[in-house]
């Protein structure tokens, strides 16, 4: 799932996981720990041409200390209580709707078939005249945080979400496209003018519009974010929300009324879960900015009395939350 930029964050959590586990197989071996910990230093500091291809030697400084620290810090009690919470909500607490990324396959009930597309399963890819790809060349607005770019490579047509890598969508009609990396579909509209001027996400049984808009605007809405990520600049909105919204939760009446309905419905079916989880992590003690995503996802490390964690938020223009995810660190 190449576009799903929670999941590739998760898959660098979970190889940071195994060289702990990795440390500590070392460790029970009979190995002394500060020999152990001055020989990754020592290797660390090296910066071999080399280092790269060694997955244990290749970890940023931080997370060296982290490692080191993990070493000679004895477990919390709280941990072995936990744990089974903590890795739920590290999967669970995440709201990834229509509006910040092409929505995970579905595996259950069978997405709605648009009109005039090709049942799941029978797709099959068609040519279409390089006159009519080009009447759907062109950057439409999904959300405020989110635009689709597409254009004309040949014969084909590639799309590309914002933050996201480059896809190409196949014809499976004159109007109607579909990926194959995911089970997703899109259609076009025809209003007789030469131009699409809007199209339809079609996935996991929802219909995200999106409307054509001037190239200018998604371009300087790519220019905003860059800038964004580059100078590492918080939303000057999110964290007094995440605040908000963790304080609400905490007294167990989430503010629905201030989420997009995906992340509503997600955090009211999993409320208990994340109760328990809140319980037993105690009271915040800090948060603090910790960068910009790809997206545009801002990160904070919120500080618990027993443990922190890292939560990521988006919101919308009007100052919604339209995401919201967090996971354990060490």
């Amino acid at each position: 799932m190449p576009w799903n930029l929670p999941l590739w964050w998760q898959l660098r959590r979970l190889r940071y996981a195994i060289e702990v586990d990795c440390d500590a197989r070392v460790l029970r071996g009979g190995l002394d720990p500060t020999h152990y910990g001055e020989t990754l230093i020592s290797v660390g500091e090296r910066q071999s041409a080399y280092v790269g291809a060694v997955a244990a030697m290749s970890e940023s400084k931080s997370f060296l200390e982290e490692r080191i620290r993990i070493m000679i810090s004895k477990p919390l009690r709280w941990r072995h209580a936990g744990i089974a919470a903590l890795g739920a909500l590290s999967l669970g607490l995440t709201a990834l709707a229509a509006q910040v990324s092409p929505p995970n396959v579905r595996t259950v009930d069978a997405p709605a078939t648009p009109a005039g597309a090709q049942k799941p399963g029978e797709r099959v890819a068609i040519k279409l005249p390089a006159a009519t790809l080009d009447r759907y060349v062109g950057d439409y607005k999904m959300t405020d945080q989110m635009y689709v770019n597409v254009k004309r490579d040949g014969d084909t047509l590639i799309a590309k979400l914002t933050g996201q890598v480059p896809y190409e969508i196949y014809a499976e009609s004159e109007d109607h496209f579909f990926w194959k990396i995911v089970d997703a579909q899109i259609s076009f509209a025809n209003d007789g003018s030469g131009k699409a001027p809007s199209a339809v996400l079609h996935q996991g049984g929802r219909d995200t519009p999106m409307s054509r808009v001037d190239s200018t605007e998604a371009a300087q809405h790519e220019t905003e974010l860059q800038a964004r990520i580059q100078s590492g600049t918080a939303d000057p909105r999110s964290e007094a929300m995440l605040r908000k919204t963790i304080a609400a939760i905490d007294s167990g009446n989430p503010n629905y009324g201030e989420m997009e309905p995906l992340l509503a419905d997600a955090v009211r079916n999993q409320l208990p879960m994340i109760l328990s989880l809140h319980k037993t992590l105690g009271p915040v003690t800090s948060i603090k900015f910790d960068g910009v995503g790809e997206a545009g996802w801002d990160s904070y490390i919120v500080q618990h009395t027993n443990g922190r964690m890292q939560t990521r938020i988006i919101l919308t223009k009007e100052g919604k939350v339209a995401g919201l995810m967090t996971t354990q660190l060490p």
